[in-house]
């Protein structure tokens, strides 16, 4: 077997030109920070004022999803609702949610490797890192003694996700000539951060084709994306502010204190007194709940009492600008004060924004370079029609009231349109299709009995003995003549429909548009 190549190492001339530019980009970057926040010439700083981190990093991204419950949140429902329900792999007309005769080997080996290697937990561990760095990646456990080499075809033992501290860039590609130019050549990965004792042989450097590296919200970079939480940074911080200090300013303000007077002619003892000292006891003892009494003698003590704490309006505030900020719909955010679900206004759109990410950024960012990988490493066999396509199941499905509802409103309109005759307008089945109700197994007349078509109107209509009302045998001869089709038609509602008022709806038309059975003049 061929010994596989090293990945060529960048010059010194190289690597100072390269971080002559990283350092100038980041002296732009720094530049422009210094002016965020400043108004009136720079006179006025309120990133200062306010506390603001005016180089936040990924340190201070991690501290909040780690500490802060809204940070956790808004890092946690994008990844969440993109991966709860797994897209199914589709080739050709084979499906990986129904491994039936139809399946291929490509969605059967793809069924077996997603559960083996808990592929649907490793992405949404991806995708939830980038709420707080700038990429991640995920390392393919592939066989290899040496990771710094290329990946080879051996197969796939497991899956690890790294974000970009864990995971940092070592090199990048210099070769203009293809297409990964500009991205990593290799990473320093640390594989045991969170464990002691795992040794890596050949160190931590890791081969550009060992790993999927992702980012999200990128602007002039292949590289580096922008943290969900960098968006709501600041609304955060205030967020600790408004519920920290009113925490705080409840506590001191549900016991306001106590205030002690010298009575008339008296005065307060020394503090470093014998008396001084008996008064801090005897307060202390009261305060701290020791004891429900004091001891105290010419002093009159007057308690300040409760005063109120109103935050909400404040906290309102901050809520309606996080969650726009990051486009979640309030109460799919927060929930409302009495419980209820998001609206199904909210719902749709929520919807079609995380449609749109699965489409922009799940595919073509963690999903499909995966699988693609599988395939061109042989883990996986490729698909019978020559390429694959993934179908996602919306996030919010209707409840079934909802669903009941809906074929309510879609059953009136369909009898406003008809007059009160519906079934003209939608088949039975189409409606029970509305509620995911399985369709009945009746075949419209005309196709199971063509030629009884026919007869059986003539027993309809045929003139009854005696009966001086009924039309004549040739009248019947003639209107099946002429109006054949549009029978057809009427007598298949007939026998489809089940429900007797139906029935009669449909005879009352014939009768009403054919004359049938009214007096001739």
């Amino acid at each position: 077997m061929p010994t596989k190549k090293q990945a060529p190492k960048m010059s010194q001339q190289e690597q100072r030109a390269l971080q002559i530019f990283q350092n100038a980009a980041a002296l732009s970057r720094s530049i422009l920070a210094n002016r965020l926040g400043t108004q009136f010439g720079g006179q006025r700083d309120l990133y200062e004022t306010f506390g603001y981190p005016r180089y936040p990093g990924y340190q201070d991204y991690r501290n909040l999803y780690d500490r802060q419950g809204l940070a956790t949140r808004a890092v946690e429902i994008f990844a969440d609702d993109t991966w709860n329900v797994p897209p199914v792999l589709i080739d050709g007309e084979a499906r990986s949610d129904k491994l039936d005769d139809k399946a291929t080997k490509f969605v059967k080996e793809w069924s077996t490797l997603a559960k083996r290697l808990s592929v649907w937990q490793i992405l949404r561990q991806a995708d939830v890192m980038l709420g707080f760095s700038r990429y991640s990646v995920v390392f393919m456990g592939a066989p290899g003694e040496d990771f710094t080499l290329p990946a080879g075809n051996d197969g796939l033992f497991y899956l690890s996700a790294f974000d970009e501290q864990q995971a940092t860039i070592t090199d990048l590609i210099q070769d203009t000539r293809i297409e990964k130019f500009g991205m990593p050549a290799s990473y320093t990965i640390a594989f045991n951060s969170q464990d002691a004792g795992l040794e890596i042989k050949g160190g931590n450097t890791v081969h550009h084709t060992r790993v999927i590296h992702a980012s999200e919200n990128r602007l002039g970079s292949r590289i580096f994306g922008r943290p969900r939480l960098q968006t709501i940074l600041n609304r955060l911080f205030d967020a600790e502010k408004v519920t920290g200090g009113g925490a705080e300013a409840a506590w001191l303000a549900v016991y306001g204190g106590l205030l002690l007077l010298a009575r008339e002619g008296a005065e307060l003892p020394a503090k470093d007194s014998p008396e001084g000292k008996r008064l801090d006891e005897q307060i202390e003892a009261y305060t701290h709940r020791i004891q429900r009494y004091a001891a105290l003698t010419d002093v009159d003590v007057q308690d300040i009492g409760v005063k109120e704490v109103r935050i909400r309006d404040i906290y309102d505030v901050l809520q309606d600008d996080l969650t726009a900020s990051i486009g979640v719909p309030k109460r799919r955010f927060f929930g409302s004060e009495v419980g209820e679900l998001a609206s199904s206004q909210d719902m749709r759109t929520w919807n079609g924004k995380i449609q749109s990410r699965r489409t922009n950024f799940a595919e073509p960012e963690l999903l499909k370079p995966f699988v693609d990988w599988c395939i061109a490493h042989k883990v996986i066999s490729p698909p019978e029609s020559k390429d694959y396509s993934m179908e996602w199941t919306p996030v919010y499905t209707m409840t079934q009231i909802e669903e009941a509802q809906y074929a309510e409103s879609v059953a009136r309109g369909a009898s406003a349109v008809t007059g009160g005759t519906p079934e003209t307008a939608i088949d039975v089945n189409e409606w029970r299709r509305l509620i995911h109700l399985a369709p009945r197994d009746v075949q419209p007349v005309v196709d199971q009995q063509p030629d009884q078509t026919d007869q059986i109107l003539k027993d309809l209509f045929m003139p009854k003995p005696k009966d001086p009302q009924a039309v004549t045998k040739q009248d019947v001869e003639a209107m099946l003549t002429q109006n054949r089709e549009d029978l057809r038609v009427m007598l298949n509602e007939l026998v489809q429909s089940e429900d007797p008022m139906a029935q009669r709806s449909v005879l009352k038309r014939m009768v009403d548009f054919f004359g049938i059975g009214k007096e001739r003049k």
